[in-house]
């Protein structure tokens, strides 16, 4: 169908994540997957690829899903919602038939669209050189024969291409590397979100390390991520949706939004102020292996996931204001409506309204044209509380 759409499949299965559903609690924990590109498959299966692309391989009718920020659920939600009639006439243009979704696979497919923005963006070995002699690291590590001798040379980092790898020694080592800089009076360096993966290019492209075949971690697996968390004490100074420490900022109201590379730099920058303060408090310090920090990591970038939980009154009138009621009366059970009662069709959960919605948008459009309606927009905070008022309905039903 598409050229090499194998090939990209396989590439994120291998540097990705790990197996079954999350569950529907409540926090930015609730729809934590131990494996989110579960989807994957389904992208394909759905003919989302011939319209869409992921960082160039796919169609081109839509916008390449591997370029744009795809938020939290509901911000997915609301972008899918908002395009639908659009999407409808592609599928009609094309010819193509259109999909159903059950709420297993709106599941699945979200977490994985939320996953693209796990991976990292091709990276510039020309500005890693650059860097790494602007950020000192050249004063201590040498690469390819050239630097310091204070720390190790970083050539066995040529074959690593997992953040993971890295985080796990820059984390591990921080302390001692912090005290090296102080006696050596080089000034630490701060990293923004792309710089440790440019420099990581750099080292690619010009270690003299002697292994040059690829090394990938195994799946990161936020839910093992959750309980690492817990157990190596991260837990005793931050706080997830305020449960937890107050010596740092609870992680589930922090904007974590980005890339694994960016909650490498944000762990960086900050270590220099948590690592003494663990010290004093008495806190062990934590090591992890690159798997472990893979899970954690992983962990923390699906914290954004979830949305705090939506306002049923603010949903009722969105509904209202939405011309939603036109159609559906769920609160006038023995009004007559052209759509089914919500009340009485068993949405209990975000994934079976979003499935539901995609399944019925050609029948909902078709609707509104007769009735001279516009197609709603909406965005996160309006999804978000349509979803809490919806499931509100549902359950007095």
């Amino acid at each position: 169908m598409i050229k090499n759409i194998g090939c990209l499949l396989i590439v994120l299965a291998t540097l990705a994540l790990a197996a079954p559903a999350g569950s529907l609690a409540a926090g930015n924990e609730a729809y934590l997957p131990h494996n989110p590109l579960e989807g994957r498959a389904l992208f394909t299966q759905k003919l989302c690829i011939r319209c869409h692309s992921i960082q160039g391989v796919g169609g081109t009718t839509g916008p390449d899903l591997g370029e744009i920020w795809l938020g939290s659920f509901m911000d997915i939600a609301a972008k899918l919602w908002n395009h639908f009639p659009r999407m409808n006439e592609a599928f009609q243009a094309a010819r193509l038939p259109r999909p159903t979704l059950t709420a297993d696979e709106a599941r699945k497919l979200i977490t994985f669209l939320y996953s693209l923005n796990y991976f990292d963006r091709t990276a510039n070995p020309a500005v890693g050189e650059k860097l790494f002699r602007e950020k000192n690291c050249i004063q201590c590590h040498s690469v390819g024969g050239k630097g310091g001798h204070v720390g190790p040379a970083l050539d066995p980092f040529q074959g690593k291409y997992s953040a993971p790898f890295i985080t796990a020694a820059l984390w591990d080592k921080g302390p001692k590397m912090m005290k090296k800089m102080q006696e050596h009076h080089v000034t630490r360096p701060s990293f923004e979100e792309r710089d440790v993966v440019d420099i990581l290019a750099f080292i690619r492209e010009n270690g003299l390390y002697d292994q040059t075949r690829r090394s990938y971690l195994p799946p990161g697996d936020p839910v093992l991520g959750r309980a690492l968390f817990q157990r190596k004490g991260c837990i005793r100074c931050h706080a997830i949706n305020g449960r937890g420490g107050t010596v740092g900022p609870d992680l589930a109201t922090r904007s974590l939004k980005g890339s694994l590379s960016y909650i490498l730099s944000q762990m960086w920058n900050h270590g220099s102020r948590m690592w003494p303060e663990m010290a004093r408090r008495g806190i062990p310090f934590p090591t992890f292996t690159p798997g472990e920090m893979s899970d954690v990591m992983t962990y923390l970038y699906f914290l954004q996931f979830n949305d705090p939980p939506g306002s049923v009154a603010r949903g009722r009138q969105v509904f209202a204001e939405r011309q939603c009621v036109a159609c559906h009366q769920p609160e006038a059970p023995n009004v007559p409506t052209i759509g089914p009662n919500l009340a009485k069709v068993g949405l209990d959960s975000p994934f079976e309204i979003l499935a539901q919605m995609w399944n019925h948008a050609p029948a909902i459009e078709h609707r509104m044209k007769q009735g001279k309606i516009r197609w709603p927009l909406l965005d996160k905070e309006q999804m978000r509380d349509l979803v809490a008022y919806i499931l509100f309905v549902g359950r007095k039903g």
